[in-house]
């Protein structure tokens, strides 16, 4: 099936092949509708009828399409072959791995330093997103190169966990195992449950140590003296190396994961100081990838498994099985939530006015915190234009108060009409109280007669010459209470009108 020239999928044709793991096996391919070379790895056909490897091998796949940083091998379809064999096409990397070129032969610090600060961009996406990778190691460290002929590395397999194969102590020895045990963390080596993010910054430590030394901190001849040696004893000392750089991965290599750096973040911060200015450009890519929100995370949620799709992974080129289900019934309880904050509202302005407290301007409270120290400027637009768009009610006539007795001292201007203007210029009288008593009564009228925009304007002219009348300031309350509370009514529910909206499209 894998032949030079066969068909996977009908589109993608077999060039050669790359490689073989444990999982699968990875072929160049040609794109032939868009005439572009890709990589193609395919499941081995005896792990199809797994439920859990495959599984496995779709749901990172997916995971896989969101890290969107360059040093992530793209992921750029999945599907079947002949409905049975899945499959993930990537982009085709140019270049080495990094234990082809470790092999060749050790690499200065800064070296060091620049490639796995460009590994631990890709990390500290994964980490954001609550990806593991778990199998960090030189072989999963493809060295590329940019435009501009500088090293670009990129991290294979990302968060897909491999079954180990092979004869050297650097490859997975037992399908129970997930990882390679030389690269893995002591809690790791004791249950794969327990790797967390931690445990990738041990295998970033075991990369460092190799890339400059060429060899393993911890060299056993069997596996089960290796997995002794990485939980009990400590790394082999590196020599002729910076100290800095020595104690960075020292710290990588704690068997106490309360020690180690508890993010990449951390870690970049320390190796800048030891790279060159790529490297220190990298440390800054990795710091503001960490701090970021994670506003694309990947739903942890398991994939269907039925029968069908675990077996024959008809939806794996398809949409993702998770899907939102419209939430019925929003309208109804932020209608209802609209109406009990208007109530409240209401409440709280009555309770405010009838202690003789300021109401806030609809301005203020539209625009933030009211000033409650101000005295907010009565609003004297009559009510029936104030309130053109309602049909307005009938009320009683209203009645005149009776005309005060002539005064012989001096001659007092025309009282003001109880709907107009307040007055102003008004000569200071040793009696206020018979200027008072007619605006007293007119306020009161007016209260009765529900015309709020006239008992505002009558209290306001009894307030300016007594501003201690109690009763000029509760019917001053109560008219601007009953004036301004459906208008905020209005507003509170017009907002949450819009949010229901929103919610419904």
């Amino acid at each position: 099936m894998l032949e030079p020239g066969s068909m996977i999928a009908g589109k993608l044709r077999v060039d050669h092949v790359l490689g073989r793991g444990a999982m699968g096996t990875v072929v160049a391919a040609t794109h032939v509708g868009l005439d572009r070379q890709v990589a193609v790895k395919l499941l081995h056909p005896n792990l199809i009828d797994e439920p859990d490897v495959v599984a496995r091998f779709i749901r990172e796949a997916r995971a896989c399409v969101r890290l969107r940083s360059d040093h992530v091998c793209k992921v750029l379809d999945i599907g079947t072959v002949n409905d049975r064999v899945p499959y993930i096409e990537m982009e085709l990397l140019e270049g080495n791995d990094l234990a082809q070129l470790i092999d060749q032969a050790p690499l200065s610090v800064a070296t060091a330093a620049d490639y796995a600060l460009q590994a631990c961009v890709a990390v500290a996406e994964a980490h954001q997103l609550g990806i593991v990778h778990r199998d960090l190691k030189p072989s999963n460290l493809f060295v590329t190169h940019r435009l501009d002929g500088s090293a670009l590395i990129k991290v294979l397999d990302f968060g897909i966990a491999t079954a180990p194969t092979g004869t050297g102590l650097k490859l997975t020895q037992t399908s129970t195992v997930l990882g390679s045990p030389a690269y893995m963390s002591p809690e790791q080596l004791r249950s794969a449950r327990d790797a967390d993010a931690r445990s990738d910054i041990w295998s970033l430590g075991v990369i460092l140590y190799e890339m400059v030394s060429g060899t393993l901190p911890f060299a056993a001849e069997t596996l089960t003296a290796l997995a002794v040696r990485v939980i009990t004893d400590a790394p082999d000392p590196l020599h002729g190396v910076d100290p800095r750089f020595t104690a960075i991965v020292m710290r990588c290599l704690d068997k106490q994961p309360a020690r180690r750096y508890q993010t990449v973040a951390e870690l970049a911060v320390d190796l800048a100081a030891v790279g060159d200015a790529r490297a220190r450009e990298s440390a800054a890519l990795v710091g503001s990838v960490a701090s970021a929100p994670a506003v694309h995370s990947v739903q942890q949620l398991p994939i269907r498994t039925d029968k069908r799709s675990c077996t024959t992974l008809g939806s794996a080129s398809g949409s993702s099985p998770i899907e939102p289900s419209p939430r019925r019934g929003s309208s109804i309880v932020f209608a209802v939530g609209a109406l009990v904050v208007a109530g409240i509202v209401g409440i709280v302005l009555a309770s405010r006015a009838v202690d003789g407290t300021p109401v806030p301007d609809l301005a203020q409270l539209a625009n933030g915190a009211p000033d409650l120290g101000a005295t907010p400027q009565p609003d004297v637009t009559p009510a029936r234009a104030r309130h053109a768009d309602s049909k307005p009610t009938a009320s009683p006539p209203r009645t005149e108060p009776p005309a005060p007795a002539p005064r012989t001292r001096d001659a007092r201007p025309t009282p003001t009409p109880s709907n107009a203007a307040p007055r102003r210029g008004v000569m200071h009288d040793p009696d206020p109280i018979d200027d008072t008593e007619p605006d007293l009564a007119a306020m009161r009228d007016a209260l009765a007669t529900e015309q709020w925009a006239d008992a505002i304007a009558s209290a306001k002219r009894v307030i300016k010459l007594q501003p201690d009348n109690k009763e000029a300031l509760k019917g001053l309350g109560k008219a601007e209470c009953h004036l301004r509370m459906p208008r905020i009514a209005r507003r509170t529910i017009g907002v949450f009108s819009k949010r229901v909206r929103t919610c419904g499209s």
